[in-house]
């Protein structure tokens, strides 16, 4: 099975913490079959990403609240540490953070080009709600934009001529994954990040 192992490792390549639900194939996979208890002998891995079980590991890192850690939406993938995933009804930009709540997450915060480009990924045919905003009242441009979660914006993806004023809500653009301003009402499918 080290074959295989090694392309689930080249398939995240130049994405520190990548995992694509590998963590979940090693916890299910039968033993023998390159997941399951012996695992962790299996050599070419993440060297970021510890194996199911690993006591060099706080199990409660990346814990939903429930206890569980669990990245199990359809969609949904690893990218160092955090959990992303789509919701696929289409919904405002308040809905869609009510939505990500509810699932113990938040709109996604992209806080570097590696993380963008490995969730631009999730629904990438679409436009998406990103977690970034700026009041109605406030000038139009990059500047009055912050995160939903509060966090420092330390990366951005504009594309061209954005944010034009069409509003005050951030979307990931179709396949480019470059931002662009909203309406906040307008309707939209959503990629959440669990942290």
């Amino acid at each position: 099975m080290r074959p295989f192992v090694w392309l689930v490792v080249a398939s995240c390549a130049g994405f520190a913490g990548c995992t694509h639900d590998f963590d979940t194939f090693q916890a299910d996979a039968p033993a023998g079959d390159g997941g399951g208890p012996d695992a962790a002998a299996v050599d070419g891995g993440d060297p970021d990403v510890a194996p199911p079980g690993d006591a060099g590991e706080d199990a409660s890192s990346d814990a939903q609240p429930d206890g569980s850690g669990a990245c199990t939406e359809k969609g949904a993938m690893t990218f160092a540490g955090h959990c992303y995933f789509p919701l696929m009804n289409k919904q405002t930009w308040a809905a869609a953070g009510s939505s990500c709540g509810a699932a113990s997450a938040h709109l996604v915060t992209l806080g570097s080009a590696d993380e963008q480009d490995a969730v631009k990924e999730i629904v990438s045919a679409d436009d998406r709600w990103i977690g970034l905003n700026r009041p109605a009242s406030s000038p139009v441009g990059d500047a009055s934009f912050a995160w939903a979660t509060g966090e420092p914006r330390t990366y951005t993806d504009w594309g061209a001529g954005e944010p034009n004023g069409t509003g005050e809500c951030a979307r990931m653009k179709g396949k480019s994954g470059q931002w662009a301003d909203a309406t906040c009402t307008s309707m939209l499918r959503t990629i959440c990040e669990r942290d």
